[in-house]
Order: C-alpha cells, then sequence, then structure tokens
C-alpha cells in the first residue's frame, strides 16, 4: 500500500460515520477473502490462513458489536448471520473451497449494500432534521420486518 492511499485510508477512518466504518469493515473482509482465493491458487498457505483469520476477525467484530439492548430481533438475526459467516470462513482454511470463498464474498457484498442504503437513509433524514429518529435495516434483508438496529462500534 503506498504512503498516500494509506494516509487516505487512515484519515477515511477516523472521520468516517458509525455506518461507514461498517461498511469499510465489508469491504475489507471482502478484500482479505479475494486475496485469500489468490493465495489459495499459489498454494501459499501462510498466507491464505493470514487473510482469512484477517476476515474472521472483522465478522466477529461485527457480531460483538451488535447492541442487543436495541432492536434485540434484528440483533439477533445479524449475530446468527455472522456466525454463520464466520463459520463458512474458518472452513475454507481446511477445504480451501473456492466455491465457498465467493460464497462469502456474495454474502458480504450483499449485506454490505444493506448498511449502504441504511447510510443514505441516515444521511436523508439527518439533512431533513429527522436524525433523532432510529435506523432501520432495509426490509429486504429481514423478512419484510424494519425493526431498530444498533450497532455499538466501540470495539
Amino acid at each position: 500500500m503506498n504512503a498516500l492511499y494509506k494516509k487516505a485510508y487512515l484519515n477515511s477512518t477516523v472521520t468516517a460515520d458509525g455506518i461507514e466504518q461498517v461498511v469499510m469493515l465489508y469491504d475489507k473482509a471482502v478484500a482479505c477473502i479475494q486475496q485469500a482465493i489468490e493465495a489459495i491458487n499459489k498454494k501459499d498457505i501462510e498466507t491464505r490462513y493470514n487473510k482469512l483469520e484477517r476476515a474472521f476477525k472483522i465478522v466477529s467484530g461485527l457480531r460483538d458489536a451488535l447492541d442487543f439492548s436495541k432492536g434485540e430481533d434484528v440483533s439477533g438475526t445479524l449475530a446468527e448471520w455472522y456466525d454463520g459467516l464466520a463459520l463458512r470462513i474458518i472452513s475454507i482454511n481446511k477445504s480451501e473451497s473456492l466455491d465457498m470463498c465467493e460464497l462469502c464474498i456474495k454474502n458480504l457484498k450483499e449485506m454490505r449494500e444493506s448498511w449502504k442504503e441504511v447510510e443514505e437513509i441516515a444521511k436523508s433524514e439527518k439533512s431533513s432534521g429527522l436524525d433523532n429518529k432510529p435506523l432501520f435495516i432495509p426490509a429486504a434483508h429481514n423478512g419484510g420486518n424494519s425493526p431498530v438496529v444498533s450497532i455499538n462500534l466501540d470495539i
């Protein structure tokens, strides 16, 4: 990573709001799994392990950051989703399954897009003076219900 890119990335992590941080974590998890695919193809066991371990830690951290005191139905659903994804990531180290890698990437990208939708709703509400309203997960990703979701990013 060149110095200019690294500085921009570090600045964005300092100034990004909570939802932007979640989106950035999804992006990093996807990048780690993509790098693990490259390592699998090159038979580079150490890099594969390290990249999958990083993706696992990101997913586990997101799960651990859920605030069950607010929107416990959605927090519970997200916790189960993160747990399942974490198990799939762990399984890749043993199986070296490129299909499982692609499935994890697909799942992460879909959920990332959901968080981008939440971010747009939050920005819209803030610009219209409604920023005290709770954020909602898009209905397409929670069975048609829209309970409150809260994530504690102090991890």
